[in-house]
């Protein structure tokens, strides 16, 4: 049964992370990105691990009204780490890498999607 659900599993994960409605990439240890006029559901981090893994600790938050309220914290992002939210809306969504093993951080791919 489970197998004859991985189709219908895979397409749903395709049609969630096919188009972000705001994304950027090879960035630093904090980041902020305008958010455009609709709820968002779905974050995804992705770190640079060239290097190796350096984040150990971090923030989400988004801005509304012009003040940041946090939506989610994290002890490591590694490859990729996607969080799944209630819909939000904002101005604008930041990560805040709050402890690192070692510098500079750098996040491969920020992205933000309905």
């Amino acid at each position: 049964k489970v197998l004859a659900q991985a189709p219908a599993f895979g397409d749903r994960i395709r049609a969630i992370y096919a188009h972000p409605l705001a994304a950027v990439e090879d960035v630093g240890g904090e980041i902020e990105l305008a958010l455009p006029d609709r709820p968002f559901t779905h974050v995804e981090l992705m770190e640079d691990l060239r290097e190796g893994q350096k984040i150990g600790a971090y923030t989400l938050e988004v801005r509304r009204a012009g003040a940041w309220t946090t939506l989610a914290e994290g002890e490591s992002v590694a490859h990729k780490h996607l969080h799944k939210l209630a819909p939000t809306q904002g101005e604008a969504i930041r990560f805040r890498c709050t402890k690192s093993f070692a510098e500079p951080v750098r996040l491969r791919r920020f992205a933000v999607y309905a």
